[in-house]
């Protein structure tokens, strides 16, 4: 079923188990274990890695067609595909060196800041474009003072 519906089996495993109420929700803030998250990182990458482009092909009557010939698929742009999904984590993150703060003086970490320059800029001025999950902005409405020249308090 997962791969008729592409997606992880992990996932399609956790919904089923949450819909029939053996597992609860998982989204508690907790983060997973760091052997999980990387197991997932490399079946990720690894199914990315069998991806192919189809080429087109105009059939006799002139229109465009995937070419059905299997040999004539081409591999996608792996190292793309890795340097998007890091951009992407990023900006999700708020930004090259909040995302290397673990060791950023390792030689690790200065290998993916010059990747991730190569794509989102030497100061991070394309990172938002590569953003895939919503910015938060956590506000108190007890907060005194004005921003914009409005009251923290008000609403509306």
């Amino acid at each position: 079923m997962a791969t008729e519906i592409r997606r992880p089996y992990r996932q399609v495993l956790a919904a089923a188990l949450f819909d029939t109420g053996y597992r609860t929700p998982t989204d508690d803030g907790t983060p997973r274990p760091y052997d999980e998250v990387l197991h997932d990182a490399i079946a990720v990458l690894t199914e990315a890695a069998h991806l192919t482009n189809q080429p087109m092909r105009q059939n006799s009557s002139g229109q465009w067609e995937a070419d059905p010939d299997p040999p004539a698929a081409l591999p996608i742009d792996w190292a793309e595909f890795v340097t998007h999904a890091l951009a992407g984590a990023a900006a999700n993150i708020g930004g090259t060196e909040q995302i290397l703060a673990g060791r950023p003086g390792s030689w690790e970490a200065e290998r993916v800041r010059q990747t991730l320059q190569s794509t989102v800029g030497a100061d991070d001025e394309h990172l938002l474009q590569h953003r895939t999950e919503p910015v938060v902005i956590r506000w108190s409405l007890t907060q005194r003072g004005r921003v914009a020249g409005v009251a923290a308090n008000t609403i509306g």
